[in-house]
């Protein structure tokens, strides 16, 4: 029995030359290499923010009206 060919007599798109594309854009080099920040940076950076934590605001607490009446 002889083997049968079906063919549409188009060429199968993966044999097709071309470039393959995501559709994303590369993101580009940066100019300056990375450096990451130093110490006195980050304590410039979060320093507030842990005076803050460490030590809360006072805030004013009004009188109660029990304490006034005696």
């Amino acid at each position: 029995m002889a083997p049968v060919h079906l063919s549409t007599g188009l060429a199968p798109s993966f044999l097709t030359p071309g470039q393959i594309s995501s559709g994303l854009v590369p993101n580009p080099v940066p100019a300056t290499p990375y450096a990451p920040p130093t110490n006195k940076e980050l304590k410039i950076l979060f320093q507030p923010m842990f005076a803050e934590y460490l030590e809360p605001p006072r805030a004013e607490r009004p009188d109660s009206p029990a304490q006034a009446v005696q």
